[in-house]
């Protein structure tokens, strides 16, 4: 899975100039680890110009590496997860903008997998943006092992549904971005955890992930940018979500710098434990 998120994002980044219009890149790190990723947005001109709208296909992989302490042998391990996003978008009227997302992500060495999709639709003004998403994961465990009586197999899913809105308005000074989403499962929340706990399976697969921890019942954000001197921005943003298995509250908030011009810009920034920077190419 590793070389196949990467490679679907190096694919695109090798394209003619003249093709994509713009790509991406982000690192970040911290004691416990880190993560890398990389993306791509290719506008498509000659077809855009034919349907007398805005097309667009969008690419993104990330790999992520998290340190933990293996519960059985107390040696101190790393984790790689794997994620990756792609699409398209098309707008019209130059007022609403559609994107469809296919999404898949992965932790090989716990046999945990997840595929799905999401949907946009947004409604843009010169100053006000309006946005509806809805999407869906289904997370899936497979762990095989041989016994006396011969092999066996054991499957783990879950189902993850969720809706959100966001809003987002240019007050010239600053612009503000508020969003709500709302999660649910066709299971409980806490068997499904339960379940990569136990012994058995902590012995067969490790540890498991922290995003497989942190399931949400619901998420709220809100994030501001302060635009000066023509090509800085100050970003400060924050999160919250009560999670699905307690109810318990987690926060989380990052603030960053923004050097952008017509051709390029450049990021970097903290929050919750993590130092990152990232950079684009228009």
């Amino acid at each position: 899975m590793r070389w196949s998120v990467l490679g679907a994002v190096a694919s695109l980044l090798i394209l003619p100039a003249s093709v994509w219009s713009s790509y991406s890149f982000e690192m970040g790190g911290s004691g416990n680890g880190g993560y890398l990723s990389a993306g791509v947005d290719v506008e498509l001109e000659d077809l855009s110009e034919r349907l007398n709208t805005d097309l667009s296909i969008f690419s993104q992989g990330t790999v992520n590496s998290t340190k933990y302490t293996d519960s059985g042998s107390g040696e101190i391990k790393r984790e790689l997860d794997y994620s990756f996003e792609g699409g398209g978008r098309f707008g019209f009227f130059q007022v609403y903008e559609n994107s469809l997302k296919a999404l898949y992500l992965s932790t090989p060495d716990q046999g945990i997998t997840a595929s799905g999709g999401e949907i946009e639709l947004s409604l843009n003004s010169e100053k006000l943006s309006l946005t509806a998403l809805s999407g869906s994961l289904q997370y899936q465990q497979l762990i095989q092992f041989s016994t006396r009586r011969g092999g066996r197999t054991t499957d783990n899913t879950l189902k993850q549904d969720w809706w959100g809105l966001q809003a987002g308005y240019d007050f010239n000074v600053l612009n503000l971005s508020l969003g709500y989403q709302k999660f649910s499962y066709d299971r409980d929340v806490v068997q499904f955890v339960n379940f990569l706990n136990q012994p058995v399976v902590d012995y067969l697969v490790g540890a498991s992930t922290s995003w497989i921890r942190s399931f949400p019942k619901t998420r709220s954000s809100v994030a501001l940018s302060v635009p000066f001197r023509k090509v800085w921005s100050a970003q400060i943003s924050g999160q919250r979500s009560i999670l699905a298995a307690d109810s318990s509250l987690e926060r989380t908030g990052s603030v960053s710098l923004t050097y952008d011009d017509e051709s390029r810009s450049y990021t970097v920034g903290a929050g919750s434990g993590l130092v990152f920077l990232g950079v684009q190419f228009h």
